[in-house]
Order: structure tokens, then C-alpha cells, then sequence
């Protein structure tokens, strides 16, 4: 069974304008967002590292056996979303 989010990596905050024919942006961006998979919506929370952008996606998709009240970095929400 597919998890509803995932980790995936941050989009550029500016936009980079290509020249012609140019097929990829010289850098990502910096962080880790997370993806929706049921909605298909990217939510742009910009984490700082993989480790704390893995914490909230497991939070959200319930994976945690006993989440504390701060189990989520004070996110409110975040352990109580819908899976």
C-alpha cells in the first residue's frame, strides 16, 4: 500500500529563468518539502534536513506508535491529519 505523503525535495524559492534549450536547473532547492499523494498537492513547509522533513512525513501518515503532544515539532496538526 502506498503511504499518502512523501519526502521529496524542495523547489527553488526565486525562479530561475533557462535559456533555450537548457533542460535543468543549475540547483533544487534548499530543503525538503513534503507531497500529498492522495491530492496531489505539494505542501511547502521547507524542512532544513531530510531527518526532520522524514519525522513530519511518518507523523502524518501515522507511522508512529505513541506521538507525544510535541511529537511533531509543535506543528499543531501534523499527528492529526487524516491517512
Amino acid at each position: 500500500m502506498q503511504t499518502r505523503f512523501v519526502v521529496v525535495p524542495a523547489l527553488p524559492l526565486e525562479k530561475e529563468y533557462l535559456p533555450r534549450g537548457a533542460c535543468f536547473p543549475k540547483a533544487l532547492g534548499r530543503g525538503y518539502d513534503l507531497y500529498d499523494t492522495r491530492d496531489k498537492l505539494r505542501l511547502t513547509l521547507n524542512f532544513p534536513s531530510r531527518a526532520e522533513a522524514d519525522y513530519a512525513c511518518a507523523c502524518r501518515n501515522g507511522l508512529l506508535s505513541m506521538p507525544d503532544e510535541d511529537a511533531c515539532g509543535g506543528h499543531s496538526g501534523w499527528c492529526a491529519a487524516e491517512t
